[in-house]
């Protein structure tokens, strides 16, 4: 077995040298090192090995910054607080997040840093700030990029809380969303399993509504129309109900009460809803546009307060990538739709599967270690 890892180890250090990957190729080195030390008969090391006053504190604080490296540059792991990603994530869910797929992020400050970041504040009492000893942002490079209908965790651009949601438009996309439907560069793309509308039912007789509730387990109730049922559907299940004898409709409930919220960019001159959204372009590093009056409505904000810059010149160049961001209980969610776009550096990592139910029960034991990114 020794002799395996020992081949491994360099193997592994060599192939991300190739790859360009080099902060991680460090970190294999250190590994491999570490484990040489551990394992080498060499009698200098040996009796290295025999200075216990020596050795235990140092493997103590190598854990110690093993699990420090290992929180700030390879995975996250969060709790779902909200519905918005209902029926692909619930509520308590425990969601395990790679932040090596799209490469994570340099801390921007000593408080991001765990358990460095409280130490440090315990030392400097009440004049801390967790605003202050800023660095400049800079992500790692990853083993992938960020695709359409990936499930992401980030910050909110502009409140810095987290959210996890899923993404829908890359840079230099064009996406648009037409009667509840996404398009991306004028193509639809299709929603995973889990996406669900807020929609209405219509059916001939309540007799037929009570039997095919039942028998396909659906979540929708009776409305002040004895025959009209509401609830959150999947466009599958609008669908399949749509053919069905009985039924005269099964949509996307045209009446909710989110018709009458303001979506991005929040401008009369923009009749835009979370139904009806765009043509939007996402903006992406080194993308020029012509700063007119509509484009100053559209992109304002990311300009003065993303990127730092005024709208005093006549064109301007991004410096940043943005991606859309949806989460899948579309009538209850929200998202870019209603702030913008995200920028990249907000990005944490891209959330690859639940791992377990803060709260078990048996009808959520199937969802341990359940992936959900289609």
């Amino acid at each position: 077995m020794m002799k395996l890892l020992r081949f491994i180890f360099p193997l592994v250090f060599i192939a991300h040298i190739v790859f360009g990957i080099y902060w991680m190729a460090v970190f294999v080195g250190l590994i491999w090192l570490s484990f040489w030390v551990y394992t080498s008969k060499s009698k200098l090391l040996i009796k290295f090995r025999r200075l216990t006053y020596l050795v235990y504190p140092l493997v103590i604080i190598g854990a110690v910054f093993l699990a420090i490296f290992l929180r700030l540059f390879v995975f996250g792991i969060y709790v779902i607080p909200s519905s918005s990603m209902e029926r692909t994530i619930f509520p308590g869910d425990v969601v395990w997040v790679n932040k090596l797929i799209y490469g994570p992020q340099a801390p921007k400050s000593v408080y991001e840093i765990p358990w460095l970041g409280v130490a440090y504040w315990l030392i400097k009492g009440k004049p801390a700030s967790i605003g202050e000893a800023k660095w400049e942002n800079y992500r790692f490079e990853g083993f992938g990029k960020p695709k359409v209908n990936d499930v992401m965790v980030f910050n909110h651009p502009y409140d810095n809380d987290v959210y996890i949601k899923r993404c829908l438009a890359t840079p230099g996309d064009t996406f648009q969303i037409i009667s509840g439907k996404t398009f991306v560069n004028s193509k639809l793309v299709a929603d995973a399993s889990g996406v669900i509308f807020y929609s209405q039912t219509v059916f001939n007789e309540n007799l037929i509504a009570s039997s095919l509730i039942d028998s396909l387990n659906l979540n929708i109730y009776r409305t002040k129309n004895p025959l009209a049922y509401d609830g959150h559907l999947t466009q599958r299940q609008m669908d399949y109900l749509t053919s069905l004898p009985g039924v005269v409709s099964s949509s996307i409930n045209p009446m909710r009460p989110d018709t009458a919220f303001i979506v991005f960019p929040l401008h009369d001159s923009f009749n835009w809803n979370i139904d009806d959204f765009g043509p939007y372009v996402l903006p992406h590093k080194g993308m020029t546009i012509e700063l007119t009056d509509s484009a100053k409505i559209l992109y304002g904000r990311v300009i003065t307060e993303l990127e730092n810059q005024s709208l005093d010149s006549s064109h301007y160049t991004f410096t940043n990538n943005y991606f859309f961001m949806m989460g899948d209980n579309r009538h209850d969610s929200g998202d870019s739709r209603y702030f913008g776009p995200v920028p990249e550096n907000a990005i944490t990592g891209k959330a690859s599967f639940i791992m377990y139910r803060e709260k078990s029960s048996k009808s959520f034991i199937g969802r341990w270690f359940l992936s959900f990114n289609q």
